[in-house]
């Protein structure tokens, strides 16, 4: 039997939290992947209010490290552009120097949102990275 020691010195384990975390924004084509399934999810959903929508998005983009400034969605219909910044960290790999700190690059992209009112009074919410 293998000892647990044995077992992480294989590779057979993921790392939480590291780089490769689908549920960090780094800018990457997978992460942007990741963004964008969310996004087209939300599609898919009817709100009474289209700023439930925007809250949910923004708290999804929050949780991956990224910010923007909600809008107030007002009227039947009507669309909003923002633009999203990821915030940028600060801490160790393991990498640096004892005395040293890495420092997170600042990405950013933008992000367009589209609501409207359907016939029975819900609002449809579709969101789209740019």
């Amino acid at each position: 039997m293998k000892s647990f020691k044995q077992h992480i010195h294989e590779g057979n384990i993921e790392h939480y939290g590291d780089k490769n975390d689908v549920n960090f924004y780094d800018g990457s084509d997978k992460s942007m992947q990741v963004i964008g399934s969310y996004l087209g999810s939300i599609s898919e959903r009817e709100f009474m209010n289209p700023d439930a929508a925007v809250h949910q998005i923004y708290n999804k983009l929050g949780a991956m490290g990224a910010d923007f400034v909600v809008p107030t969605s007002e009227g039947q219909s009507g669309s909003h552009k923002v633009e999203v910044k990821q915030v940028p960290h600060y801490g160790k790999t393991g990498a640096e120097e004892a005395d040293q700190v890495t420092e997170g690059e600042l990405n950013k992209f933008n992000m367009t949102i589209k609501y409207e009112q359907i016939p029975n009074g819900m609002y449809k919410v579709s969101a789209s990275i740019n």
